[in-house]
């Protein structure tokens, strides 16, 4: 299974296509190890959970906004969904905030980078 087959995204946040394509990359370079099916298998779902880890954490954050949303909040949702609206705020005036943070929702950069020193210290200041 790949794409949305695996695991469906909110469309909203625009990550579907790039995380099919990550599944796909996952698979091909599982596929080149010569793995037997049982050991194939086992490894491509182990990489593809790691791969949607973090836009599964990205929307998880955004949807537990909505009062509907009904199901046990993750330990620690407050502090981060008040650093993710922090981040929000300081990208409309601090290009530097602005582009870490897009290259987080586009999957080319880590969510923990928006906690370097630099950019935890400017998020902050813009506070």
């Amino acid at each position: 299974m790949i794409g949305d087959a695996f695991c469906r995204v909110d469309p909203v946040y625009a990550q579907g296509m790039s995380l099919a394509a990550m599944e796909a990359k996952a698979l091909r370079e599982l596929l080149m190890d010569g793995l037997n099916k049982k050991q194939l298998t086992k490894n491509y779902y182990k990489k593809v959970s790691r791969i949607l880890d973090i836009p599964w954490l990205i929307a998880l954050t955004e949807d537990f906004r909505f009062r509907t949303t009904r199901v046990r909040k993750p330990i620690g949702l407050p502090i981060l969904q008040w650093y993710v609206k922090r981040v929000v705020s300081a990208c409309s005036h601090d290009e530097d905030v602005y582009k870490r943070f897009i290259q987080v929702l586009h999957l080319k950069s880590h969510p923990i980078s928006l906690a370097h020193p630099g950019i935890l210290f400017r998020v902050l200041k813009s506070y």
